[in-house]
């Protein structure tokens, strides 16, 4: 196989897992993939470990937590080994140093009572279904992990109860 961009690489790994990992992996894979086609989208072989090393510092810097940019960073290390692999990417041997400094806990933003009920109006306005795990989240202290594990033999409409198990 010729040498592709890191875009197509990343195209048929993103088909490639599809095949193999659960629904809600798929979906992480796809938001921290966005991540990583804005950097190296356009990119065919010229990706270098300074560069990845830089792209990791500027999200750092840019407010990312540092598990986020470690996420960003398996993915694309499975990526660059799948181009490899199919023979579209030749192999980059690179290493990602972090900072040493342990991280402070970052204060948690909560929204005005007015901007969460703008919120919550525009959510009921505009039914979609992930709107709707975004309502539910609002009036149940769920977290997206827990919404998408739900089975219709969690829902005890009965008694308004929702069961978490996942």
């Amino acid at each position: 196989m010729s040498q592709l961009t890191f875009s197509e690489v990343a195209s048929l790994w993103k088909a490639e897992k599809r095949r193999y990992v659960k629904k809600s992996s798929y979906a992480t894979y796809l938001q921290l993939c966005k991540v990583l086609l804005a950097e190296f989208g356009g990119s065919a072989g010229a990706l270098t470990e300074e560069c990845i090393q830089n792209f990791a510092e500027r999200m750092l810097q840019g407010g990312y937590s540092l598990k986020s940019v470690k996420d960003i960073m398996l993915v694309l290390k499975m990526i660059l080994r799948y181009g490899e692999k199919i023979g579209a990417l030749p192999h980059l041997e690179y290493s990602v140093h972090y900072p040493t400094i342990a991280e402070r806990p970052r204060e948690v933003a909560v929204l005005p009572v007015r901007e969460q009920q703008k919120l919550l109006e525009y959510l009921r306005g505009n039914f979609s279904f992930p709107n709707l795990g975004l309502l539910i989240c609002m009036h149940s202290g769920m977290r997206i992990g827990e919404i998408c594990g739900l089975q219709w033999k969690d829902l005890d409409v009965d008694s308004g109860v929702i069961h978490v198990n996942k």
